[in-house]
């Protein structure tokens, strides 16, 4: 995560958006199970779980700054400015 967030978050102009899954002890136990769901069917994409707080160290370490946050049940969201 950092590596790929760190790239891109760096080459942000103005904006840096992201919507990810939240990490949330009552949602833990379905990362694996999609992931094993998504493995059975051959399918590549897999689910991966972050701190919210490792995520935005990552992205405020580029220069950004949070200016909207918001959540969903399973989501959540993040917009950043320069």
């Amino acid at each position: 995560m950092e590596r790929l967030v760190g790239l891109s978050a760096a080459r942000a102009r103005r904006l840096y958006g992201l919507v990810y899954p939240r990490d949330r002890w009552w949602l833990r136990p379905a990362f694996p199970l999609s992931n094993l769901y998504f493995r059975l069917r051959r399918c590549p994409f897999r689910i991966y779980r972050h701190p919210r707080e490792a995520v935005d160290e990552v992205i405020r370490g580029q220069g950004l700054e949070r200016r909207f946050r918001a959540t969903t049940p399973l989501w959540q969201v993040g917009i950043y400015a320069r």
